[in-house]
């Protein structure tokens, strides 16, 4: 059975009420927008079969797909099992146990490949493969090296509001510095703000991308982790939404 990524994809927030609004109401060249249909097509929508969690997950190629550590099954967080070894990045690890989860709604059995070494925001990131035939969804450009400063548009794609993998998030987004000058965020994590203030859930594990004009396309810089917060007086937060980088594994 193949499994074929979602088609339709939603760019203007007013239609259907699918995705937030755009931040600073951003427009886009017809060729820009072209080219966030075709990367949006290499994210896709993840359930877990056993446990109730939603989230989002990125095309890498091959079968296999970045996410947030904190999106995959208890099961396959935490201790590998001794057995099969792979290589990746260069380094030998052993093979997690197989899982089960929906992709765009389809159920398939997946291994984790590769995982940050915890699920604090700094190191949230997790590797896994689907096996059997190829899934046929695209892999997403990407680019660990891509400089970004403050006020610099990441566009955030993700199934924030429809986990049935058809209508991915369309999510606009500044990159922002911490709210009071004292704060500070880990160097793997890019803080960003956007439109809404809470955690885009659904959204997690989903693709952070940059227009590359030089290629002119999107690329993929990291992936979206939820929100980094700091505690205030009397219950108040201040936040802003946390995409966290490209692994080394990956560059």
């Amino acid at each position: 059975m193949k499994y074929a990524c979602a088609a339709v994809i939603l760019l203007v927030c007013a239609i259907a009420g699918c995705c937030s609004q755009d931040h600073a109401g951003t427009a886009r060249l017809p060729l820009q927008r072209d080219a966030l249909n075709a990367a949006a097509k290499s994210v896709v929508a993840i359930e877990s079969t056993a446990e109730s969690f939603r989230a989002s997950a990125v095309s890498l190629g091959g079968n296999r797909f970045l996410t947030n550590r904190h999106c995959l099954p208890d099961s396959v967080r935490e201790t590998p099992i001794a057995g099969e070894t792979i290589r990746l990045g260069g380094e030998t690890m052993a093979v997690r146990p197989t899982f089960e989860l929906r992709l765009n709604g389809a159920t398939v059995s997946a291994k984790v490949v590769d995982r940050g070494a915890c699920e604090k925001p700094e190191d949230d990131w997790a590797v896994f493969e689907v096996l059997g035939p190829d899934c046929e969804i695209p892999a997403l450009p990407r680019d660990p090296s891509h400089q970004l400063v403050a006020g610099d548009e990441v566009v955030l794609l993700g199934f924030w509001k429809d986990p049935s993998g058809q209508i991915p998030s369309v999510i606009s987004g500044r990159v922002t510095t911490p709210p009071l000058p004292w704060l500070s965020v880990p160097e793997t994590i890019i803080p960003i703000e956007t439109s809404y203030s809470e955690v885009y859930f659904g959204l997690s594990g989903g693709a952070a991308v940059v227009w590359d004009e030089r290629h002119e396309r999107y690329v993929l810089v990291g992936v979206y982790r939820g929100m980094r917060q700091w505690p205030l007086v009397l219950g108040a937060k201040l936040g802003v939404q946390a995409v966290r980088r490209l692994p080394e594994a990956l560059k």
